[in-house]
């Protein structure tokens, strides 16, 4: 692992000591491990941004809601015309259904970066969950079809709004045109897809894809609107265990 063999060469690399506890934290589901040592990195480094961001991801990831947007904050501060920062701000709103704060942060990021099309996603995951749905689908009309980067697929973000929104004829319009080998690329937001579209044996079976392969957006399991739902399912409570959430 190149982080490794660069603490090898030097340990004092913060990048490299935080790469480890990403990891630790977002792939290997040792929350508590992982914070241990973002607090070190931070004592050691305060005015590293990444280090408070991803400490903020595994505090709001883990229920400390309150804790986590103000790590998240501090990594702003730190780097305040980061269009990522700003984003990553909103997306944290967003899990702290604090929508309308959400919506403020991310048409920040919108603005320092128009082309920066996970905050489109998110604008729209808050639209939706306001029950705006005109505006949540003008959001997703902002993503490319394909692919793009940390994001997903903008076909399927916009079959995920359309069944949220219940309009459920072309949302399965959109899955049919959607290639399989591409749905299996984001187990997560088929798992959402299908939770509703009321779906949810399929929904659990995305899920449990994600969790073998590792899918990142799973770390959200716990908080994600998205997923209520399942919340009280066996299935749902038996992978919050697997995840160390429980």
């Amino acid at each position: 692992m190149y982080a490794r063999k660069a603490l090898e060469l030097d340990s004092s690399l913060v990048e490299a000591q935080t790469t480890l506890a990403f990891i630790q934290s977002h792939f290997n589901f040792d929350w508590q491990g992982a914070k241990v040592k973002f607090d070190k990195i931070i004592k050691n480094n305060p005015n590293y941004p990444i280090a408070h961001l991803y400490l903020g991801n595994v505090l709001l990831f883990t229920g400390h809601i309150n804790e986590g947007l103000a790590e998240t904050k501090k990594a702003l501060s730190i780097d305040p015309l980061s269009s990522a920062m700003n984003h990553v701000l909103g997306r944290n709103y967003f899990h702290a259904r604090k929508y309308d704060s959400a919506i403020l942060q991310l048409q920040k990021s919108i603005t320092l970066n128009p082309r920066f099309f996970q905050s489109y996603t998110n604008l729209g995951y808050c639209y939706l969950q306001k029950k705006q749905y005109a505006q949540a689908l003008e959001a997703f009309s902002m993503l490319p079809p394909g692919m793009y980067d940390l994001g997903g697929h903008g076909n399927l973000v916009r079959c995920y709004g359309y069944a949220a929104s219940g309009d459920k004829t072309k949302a399965m319009e959109l899955l049919k045109a959607t290639p399989s080998e591409t749905q299996l690329k984001f187990p997560t937001l088929m798992s959402q897809i299908n939770v509703a579209l009321g779906n949810n044996e399929e929904a659990f079976n995305y899920l449990e894809l994600g969790y073998k392969t590792r899918a990142l957006p799973l770390i959200m399991l716990k908080i994600d609107p998205a997923w209520d739902p399942l919340r009280f399912e066996p299935r749902f409570k038996a992978l919050l265990k697997k995840m160390n959430f429980e």
